[in-house]
């Protein structure tokens, strides 16, 4: 049924995440939204806390990070100045924050004091529940006696830390620091020390790992009183140390699900753990896990700090700096209702009640049949429960069932966003900035045989007409005489890109009209273009006006905007 795996929410995620309509969001309508005075919000709220810095990169990582440098410092400045505009809104006064999360990087890379700074200006900025719940992620070279003297005091009360296996070769594998002994060592004392829950991460069926080393590691768990534990297969990430060796197919699917089935039967035989979600399992009552639960039950999660991305209300945001953020609104209901669905199937057992409470039961009956058929689910009175296969694919499931409730419930077109004309005019001001140093562009014409035809041209603007010199003996020449139609495309310099995913670029639609080369436009390109244009022209070729019938410019990620002529109309 499944051809591949979605090892990861993220994967998971592309199954439907394409059928939900955005609109680009600015900060001023964020503003609005948590200023005005509306009732307690139904949804539950968390904060989560970006610390992208790390003393060491560990192989399989591709995370937002960096080690650690001078700017450290700086940064805790930044995120309590963060902290507090934030918990200045309304919004914050009336709704509480049940969980925190510290994650990273490694956020224990922070002096103590820091975290003792960070939580002072959370408290006074945010309404925090009594029994919130505050994790930390970190690894244990960072973690020392005075961080954990420090969280007690602090009310930290959980620790997520990054073990990924005991075994001293599979350490080495990883990039960690510490061979099993000192693991174990380290470990103990943690136990002996720290009330709260304690976690960890186990990663399974890395090069190398055998199934003795798979249940040692289990036995590890269970004698050391590991309170519960996140385990995923090795996933080989872009941008990761591993992915210049190894690539996904180096890996067998079979052997995945072999050391997953095993893993989860020698936590629940050996040990008294029980399932949290698909990929976590804790001893009874020692672990909430309310910062996952409020996620994936489409709460509010708030982000801070640099790298952080999160969801209020309608609105999904990223910081890509504390200066810069970039932010999408989702307008539907529909959108809401997939993003549950995905996340009640994070459970291996799913009450009919919670289905039947969103209306799913008859939109997904097909689908639901259709996997218990295949053995990946099976129904009882009350509820269906996955099977160990169900359990291994149910990521796919969740991503597939997300999308069968879209496709049923298509969600209504995104409308025109209402655009102030203050936001209208900085976007035409963007527009204006953003094409005026360029002196070429790419052109994209349509050829005889339907197939584009791109070249690189020189350029000038003038008000909504562009204009340029074209050869008699281009294909763009023959292909304008013909049709003429044309795009012109400016993009950012690679080099000036912060990454592939935010290059900035304008497009044209244009209409293209061959004329004479009057004088003051022959003067005018001379000065832009030098005099090799009185050479060309003497060559064979001819200025084309290119008048701008509309476009599209993207600034980044969900910050597209569609215009007419140079006039914005919508995002």
């Amino acid at each position: 049924m499944f051809k591949t795996r979605y090892k990861s929410h993220h994967d998971a995620e592309h199954e439907y995440r394409e059928l939900l309509p955005k609109t680009p969001a600015s900060g001023a309508e964020l503003t609005e939204y948590l200023n005005a005075q509306r009732p307690v919000s139904l949804r539950e709220n968390a904060i989560y806390i970006h610390v992208p810095f790390c003393e060491r990169i560990c192989s399989f990582c591709n995370m937002n990070r960096k080690l650690v440098d001078d700017s450290l410092g700086t940064y805790v400045t930044d995120l309590i100045k963060q902290i507090r505009s934030m918990g200045n809104h309304h919004f914050f006064k009336v709704n509480e924050i049940k969980a925190v999360y510290f994650g990273g990087g490694t956020p224990t890379v922070l002096a103590p004091e820091a975290f003792e700074e960070i939580m002072t200006a959370l408290r006074a900025s945010f309404l925090m529940a009594q029994d919130c719940e505050i994790t930390c992620e970190t690894t244990l070279h960072n973690l020392t006696t005075d961080h954990l003297t420090m969280f007690k005091a602090l009310g930290i009360n959980r620790l997520s830390i990054g073990i990924q296996t005991f075994q001293t070769a599979g350490r080495k594998f990883f990039n960690r620091t510490y061979d099993k002994a000192e693991v174990i060592k380290r470990l103990t004392k943690i136990r002996q020390s720290f009330a709260g829950c304690l976690s960890i991460d186990k990663i399974y069926n890395y090069p190398g790992e055998t199934k003795e080393m798979l249940l040692d590691d289990v036995a590890q768990i269970i004698n050391l009183e590991i309170d519960s534990v996140s385990f995923y297969s090795l996933m080989i990430h872009k941008g990761s140390k591993l992915s210049e060796k190894l690539t996904a197919n180096d890996f067998s699917l079979e052997q995945d699900q072999h050391f997953h089935d095993l893993f989860i039967e020698a936590l629940r035989t050996k040990g008294d753990f029980e399932f949290l979600e698909l990929t976590k399992m804790a001893r009874t009552g020692r672990d909430r896990y309310y910062y996952m639960n409020i996620r994936n039950g489409n709460g509010n999660t708030i982000p801070l700090g640099k790298g952080a991305g999160g969801q209020i209300g309608p609105f999904q945001i990223y910081n890509v700096d504390f200066d810069r953020i970039m932010m999408v609104r989702l307008d539907d209901d529909t959108n809401e209702v997939a993003n549950k669905v995905y996340g009640i199937f994070q459970s291996p057992v799913i009450e009919k009640a919670q289905l039947e409470e969103l209306k799913l039961a008859t939109a997904l009956q097909a689908e639901l049949e259709r996997l218990i058929a295949k053995g990946y689910l099976m129904e009882h009175e009350q509820a269906f429960e996955m099977t160990a296969k169900g359990i291994f694919y149910g990521n796919n499931i969740g991503g597939v069932l997300a999308r069968k409730y879209l496709e049923a419930h298509p969600p209504k077109k995104v409308q025109n966003s209402k655009m102030t004309l203050v936001q209208k005019a900085k976007i035409e001001k963007t527009i204006a900035d953003f094409v005026a140093p360029f002196k070429g562009g790419i052109m994209a014409t349509m050829a005889k045989d339907k197939k584009p035809q791109l070249s690189t041209i020189a350029v000038v603007k003038k008000g909504h007409t562009i204009y340029t010199l074209i050869s008699q003996t281009a294909p763009h020449y023959h292909n304008l005489k013909e049709h003429n139609q044309a795009q012109i495309i400016f993009a950012e310099e690679q080099a000036d890109m912060e990454n592939a995913f935010v290059r900035k670029r304008l497009s044209y639609e244009v209409t293209a009209t061959f004329i004479d080369g009057e004088e003051s436009l022959l003067q005018y390109f001379c000065e832009q273009h030098g005099a090799v244009t009185k050479m060309l022209c003497q060559m064979g070729f001819e200025f084309v006006a290119l008048k701008i019938t509309g476009g599209k410019i993207i600034l980044g990620p969900a910050m597209a905007y569609r215009f007419d002529e140079d006039e914005v109309v919508c995002p």
